[in-house]
């Protein structure tokens, strides 16, 4: 089934441009707010061996999903039917023009952000 994702790139986030301070030292220059992206994706069922794969590393995986490859730039959080959540692991999905997500409610995990699994 295919459904709406929106990808949010956070002040920081993918694309920021960078900049050399004073100092000399590389500096990130934030956007204002965070950057929206909606897509559609294909929703899949989450596989047994991920599932417990994501929970040894400390995440509930909820949803996947396959975007295709040029319309995800790296974004670490999402939002569907008004949940918000992080994107804990990125692999290729069967089609080569697609990528597999994988997402944890960030509600359920205290609401920071961590690694991919």
């Amino acid at each position: 089934m295919w459904v709406e994702l929106t990808l949010i790139s956070p002040p920081g986030g993918p694309g920021v441009e960078k900049a050399v301070s004073a100092e000399g030292v590389a500096v990130a220059i934030p956007p204002e707010e965070e950057a929206w992206s909606t897509i559609f994706v294909k929703r899949k069922a989450v596989g047994v061996t991920e599932f417990y794969q994501a929970q040894q590393a400390g995440y509930t995986a909820e949803m996947k999903v396959e975007a295709y490859r040029a319309e995800y730039g790296g974004q670490q959080l999402a939002e569907h039917d008004g949940k918000r959540y992080q994107v804990i692991r990125v692999g290729d999905a069967k089609n080569p023009d697609m990528l597999a997500l994988t997402l944890s409610d960030l509600s359920q995990g205290g609401g920071g952000l961590h690694g991919f699994i």
